[in-house]
């Protein structure tokens, strides 16, 4: 895929807009195993400059955004 992030363990990495609903971005992700996200992709010095922009745009805690889903049946 020619628009997923270049960093080791990630499979895909998407960013929508939802129409109509200007102030809206959804993230849709896939990594190789949870080690991928939390011991690679958290500590690049990006991730963290996000993941501060962020939480001074969102009204509530990151966390109440964010949903993961670790098993499809």
């Amino acid at each position: 895929m020619t628009k997923t992030r270049k960093e080791a363990g990630c499979i895909f990495f998407d960013l929508y807009t939802v129409d109509g609903a200007p102030d809206t971005l959804v993230v849709y992700e896939h990594w190789r195993n949870e080690s991928a996200v939390w011991d690679i992709h958290f500590k690049q010095p990006y991730s963290k400059e996000t993941g501060a922009l962020l939480k001074e745009a969102l009204v509530d805690d990151m966390d109440e955004y964010m949903n993961f889903v670790t098993e499809i049946v």
